[in-house]
């Protein structure tokens, strides 16, 4: 037991840990020594905002009495320069002005840093402007002009750094790298590990310290330490890939010595994190099982192999780090989390002293120092990032190592591939397999990440889950709905869900998400049947899969791609996404008629007798010019995708039309025509504006009357309207509505093409040739008919 120090004013040390400290609370009868004293509270400054801990200063020297005041203002200052010492990189984000009562003409806490900070500041700020914050009792202005001048200065050593430096040639394909000779494999690794440590320390500056304490990282309350395992996950993943991906013999072996090069680059400089993911990788099943390279394997680890071993506490990784003194090690973080874990969970966060004769339960002081012990460490690896001037190369590997990589039953399969099971077996290299598994690969990463992000989105917008008993409970502990998800050989994508503890009683089973979500998915259009209020899985198969998939943005080759590396049948799934595909569409069509159809009632055709004016839709433009006769609107028979006079009057114009063979509906045309017809019909002072839309009208009532099939019918009219939104011969006024005409036809049809519901279209090369020739014919008559009218007019002047 403690026995508890007198209270200062109204204030008790059962109260707040922060009091404790102003009191001078003592360790077993003892003061704090600086350093306990400083890892205390940095414990606690990130348990609290700094400006909290300002603000109930202030509030406690209300309440200190004169005898009282000299220990307050002693703790107080060194309260106020420890924090500024241990997150100085935060100072300009503090107003530390209200540490005494408002009506106090000298601030202790602004006086105290403005000391503190005299020197500095004179050398970043003018006497005049120094003197002025020092006048308003504030260092904001001050610190950010600060942390400006920092940054400026910091890029100019880098610019001057960059200069100096030789460049490697970095390669920007690894696969294709393994596949060289690689006879600059040191210089490379040597690169590459500089590369991944500036990585690891631009995530590990990211992380803010209290994502370590209470294993906040357990209770989605950790994002920066969570992208930092993913980021470690990805070491295992990568190697294994690259090795089990490669062609022969000889390109495994020398994946192998490269990344053994790696490891020993990474311990030399530092990244203790990575050297340990590296080592890990080589211990994945799926290599460990390869015989004919575990002598590469063993050369490989000869030299820090054990560095990975958890022995004796990790003992080997700690003697590494202990022996590095660049200053900016990073450690492996699963020995970060193991020493939280082990310090949270075998501390208590409040112990028992005696208060006279009464017990008092208080703060345990020795749990934060030991807290802050680690947590001064890992700060001062975060100055040490912030503070680095070494740049990424831009080398492919950082790419390579965070982009998605094969599953590891995939990875498994493949090495059976290639060492099969049994004595005396040989190692063989299917090629064309392994060329093929490489080349989907992006497809299924793709489509796995997709999945799971659509599936995250729906969680995330749920009503229902917000209606399950406590759930709210266990969302303020920052608990929340999680899952697991897979692709399994019967074409079946699954979601296995978890339950939620609330309390150390209660549960909410799994079933009741998997409950809400699928009345949510059933509103939705989708048919899930769950067979028990028990049942922790969503199954989604056949139409669900593919109505699924295809909200998540996924197209027919990613997910036929996402069944071959599952080996599900895909035969009877792409029949399926083919007829969704084409259900959607003519849904889309019948929309669109509906819509054009409601569009063509709202226009009023002009009245010649009763000479009324014209009324178009609220989507057509309306333009009045003056002396001009008024525009006519664009005739209701273009409106009606099903009827198509012979001939159509336009202005003072008329064309002649194919006769019509009533088509089925094509996505998009009719809103086309309509488009370029509102750009004829107002171009009245443009004659070549006019032509030209005239032409593109022409082409697109040939297409609708033409026969044949609606798929290649779309791709004929994209094609031409990438040809006339390139071609320098059209008015802009023509290539911005082909354009706009792209984004809203393009991408279906486009869709349609990858999906294999349209047949490869190889274009209509003869057809827009004879169009644009044709349109460059009427261009030359009128311009030719334009020049004669001149000329008889102004017969001194030539066109």
């Amino acid at each position: 037991m403690l026995d508890a120090p007198q209270t200062i004013g109204q204030y008790s040390p059962k109260k707040d840990p922060l009091e404790q400290l102003v009191l001078g609370w003592k360790k077993k009868g003892k003061p704090f020594k600086t350093k306990e004293f400083e890892n205390i509270l940095l414990s606690l400054s990130h348990r609290k905002q700094p400006q909290e801990i300002i603000d109930q200063l202030a509030k406690m020297r209300q309440s200190v009495s004169e005898e009282q005041m000299p220990q307050f203002l002693q703790q107080t200052r060194f309260i106020i320069n420890t924090l500024k010492k241990q997150q100085s990189h935060k100072i300009h984000e503090w107003d530390l002005k209200e540490l005494v009562a408002p009506n106090e003409t000298d601030s202790v806490a602004t006086r105290t840093l403005l000391d503190n900070m005299k020197e500095v500041g004179q050398n970043i700020a003018p006497p005049s402007e120094f003197a002025e914050v020092k006048k308003r009792r504030s260092i904001k202005s001050l610190s950010l002009r600060k942390v400006k001048l920092d940054i400026k200065k910091s890029n100019e050593d880098v610019k001057a750094s960059n200069q100096n430096e030789q460049k490697i040639e970095i390669p920007t394909n690894m696969r294709a790298y393994f596949k060289s000779d690689m006879t600059d494999m040191d210089a490379v690794a040597k690169q590459m590990a500089a590369d991944i440590k500036s990585h690891s320390l631009m995530l590990a500056a990211k992380i803010e310290p209290n994502e370590f304490l209470e294993q906040n990282w357990t209770k989605n309350k950790g994002p920066n330490i969570q992208k930092m395992i993913a980021y470690s996950n990805n070491f295992p993943a990568m190697i294994r890939q690259d090795i089990v991906l490669a062609t022969s013999e000889a390109e495994q072996k020398k994946v192998i010595k490269f990344y053994g090069k790696l490891l020993d680059e990474c311990v030399k400089q530092g990244d203790f994190n990575a050297a340990v993911n590296i080592v890990a990788s080589f211990n994945d099943s799926s290599l460990s099982r390869l015989k004919h390279l575990q002598g590469d394997i063993a050369e490989a680890l000869e030299k820090n192999g054990r560095i990975a071993s958890m022995g004796g506490n990790f003992k080997i990784a700690r003697q590494e780090m202990g022996k590095y003194e660049g200053g900016d090690a990073i450690p492996p973080l699963m020995v970060l989390l193991h020493d939280y874990t082990f310090v949270d969970d075998g501390n208590k966060d409040k112990i028992e002293v005696k208060d006279g004769k009464e017990k008092i339960e208080i703060t345990n002081l020795a749990k934060l120092e030991m807290e802050g012990k680690m947590l001064t460490s890992f700060v001062n690896i975060q100055k040490k990032a912030r503070e680095q001037k070494q740049q990424v190369s831009g080398s492919s590997l950082i790419e390579h190592l965070t982009s998605q990589h094969i599953s590891e039953s995939l990875a498994y399969d493949l090495s059976l591939s290639n060492l099969a099971r049994g004595e005396g077996q040989q190692p063989k290299y299917d090629i064309e397999k392994i060329n093929h598994i490489a080349e989907i690969t992006p497809a299924v990463a793709k489509a796995n990440h997709n999945l799971s992000a659509y599936m995250e989105k729906l969680v995330h917008d749920s009503k229902g889950l917000g209606n399950i008993k406590d759930f709210d409970v266990a969302k303020k502990k920052g608990k929340n709905a999680e899952w697991t998800q897979s692709f399994n050989s019967q074409g079946q994508l699954v979601f296995s869900f978890k339950g939620v503890d609330v309390s150390a009683i209660q549960n909410i089973p799994p079933g009741e998400f998997v409950q809400a979500l699928a009345r949510e998915l059933n509103e939705a259009g989708y048919k899930i049947t769950i067979s028990s209020e028990s049942s922790d899985k969503i199954v989604l198969e056949g139409d669900n899969l593919i109505k699924f998939a295809q909200q998540a943005g996924l197209n027919l080759k990613e997910m036929e791609a996402l069944h071959e590396v599952s080996k599900a049948p895909s035969d009877n799934f792409k029949e399926a996404w083919n007829n969704a595909n084409e259900i959607k569409v003519e849904q889309q069509t019948q929309k669109e008629e509906k819509e054009e159809s409601t569009s063509t009632k709202a226009v009023e055709l002009p009245n010649q007798e009763k000479n009324e004016k014209t009324s178009l839709p609220s989507s057509s433009r309306s333009v009045s010019e003056p002396q001009q006769k008024p525009v006519q609107p664009i005739p209701a028979a273009l409106s009606r995708p099903n009827s198509m006079p012979e001939s159509i009057k336009i202005g003072s114009r008329s064309r002649s039309l194919p006769p019509q063979k009533p088509p089925r509906p094509v996505m998009g045309l009719q809103s086309l025509i309509n488009k370029f017809s509102e750009i004829e019909a107002t171009a009245q002072n443009n004659p070549r504006l006019k032509e030209q839309a005239g032409a593109v009208i022409e082409f697109l009532q040939k297409i609708k009357a033409k026969e044949g099939d609606n798929k290649s019918k779309e791709a004929q009219i994209v094609d031409m309207l990438k040809m006339v939104s390139n071609q320098s011969v059209f008015d802009p006024t023509i290539t911005d509505a082909a354009k706009k005409g792209i984004q809203d036809m393009s991408a279906s049809a486009e869709n349609r093409r990858s999906n294999g519901m349209l047949t490869s279209y190889r274009g209509n090369g003869a057809q827009q040739s004879g169009f644009l020739q044709e349109l460059r014919d009427k261009q030359s008559a009128r311009l030719s008919t334009e020049t004669e009218k001149k000329s008889i007019v102004t017969p001194n002047k030539s066109h």
